[in-house]
């Protein structure tokens, strides 16, 4: 009989737990949405659908503060759980997408993990400028400065004002000392309103910054929505 009671009470703590979380998915605007517990995308950051955007919502909400908060966990491995579960729904989600790639060559050691993300994301979303930046921060990152440049180029032809990906490409150019080319695309980066210093300060040690004329008025900025300012440490001493 003790036993029985012990399972009638197991079973209804049970119950109530499957209750309390389809209520907060559903509080949450998933399940209201039509996407069911379990569901696993894969979906685009970028996308325009109502329903996705709750889930993207719902997703960063439970997540992305956790994943800020594993990066500085002692154990360099941990943040990995996070990175897989957002990324595996929204593989280019701009923020975890650098957060996670950047912390699986610096912290933890492990770039392949960081290039099975980042393949992923350039396989399902192609056409997403800010994945082409990030894939290149990362090669950079690891030295591989010829294969960021193909990214960051790749990314402008995505998007031909992207903030990040001109500053980026300059820092690449710069680590070349490929200084005009350098100094051409810092220009761009500050005239669309990049906020870092790092690139300008090093043309300016290298003694290679050459202010170009201001772009025509009618130049306009697309958007970056969501693009990650880039590490100041990234190619520059």
């Amino acid at each position: 009989m003790e036993f029985l009671s012990l399972a009638r009470a197991w079973c209804r703590w049970l119950l109530c737990a499957v209750a309390t979380a389809e209520f907060a998915l559903f509080a949450a605007g998933a399940l209201g949405a039509g996407f069911q517990y379990g569901d696993r995308g894969p979906y685009s950051y970028y996308t325009a659908d109502p329903q996705e955007k709750l889930l993207l919502g719902s997703v960063e909400g439970n997540h992305l503060g956790l994943l800020r908060q594993k990066l500085r966990h002692p154990d360099p491995y941990l943040v990995f759980g996070e990175c897989d579960f957002i990324l595996g729904k929204f593989p280019n989600h701009p923020e975890a997408l650098h957060l996670c790639t950047e912390h699986s060559v610096t912290r933890a050691r492990r770039p392949d993990v960081g290039q099975r993300y980042l393949d992923r994301a350039v396989q399902l979303f192609p056409d997403v400028a800010s994945t082409h930046v990030i894939f290149g921060m990362y090669l950079h990152r690891l030295g591989k400065t010829k294969d960021a440049l193909e990214k960051y180029q790749r990314a402008l032809e995505l998007d031909p004002s992207s903030t990040n990906a001109h500053y980026n490409l300059g820092l690449a150019y710069l680590s070349l000392k490929e200084y005009d080319l350098a100094n051409k695309h810092a220009q761009q980066a500050y005239a669309l309103g990049h906020p870092a210093p790092g690139l300008r300060n090093g043309l300016q040690r290298a003694g290679k910054w050459n202010p170009l004329p201001a772009p025509a008025a009618s130049a306009t900025r697309a958007d970056d929505k969501g693009q990650p300012a880039p590490p100041e440490g990234a190619a520059q001493k």
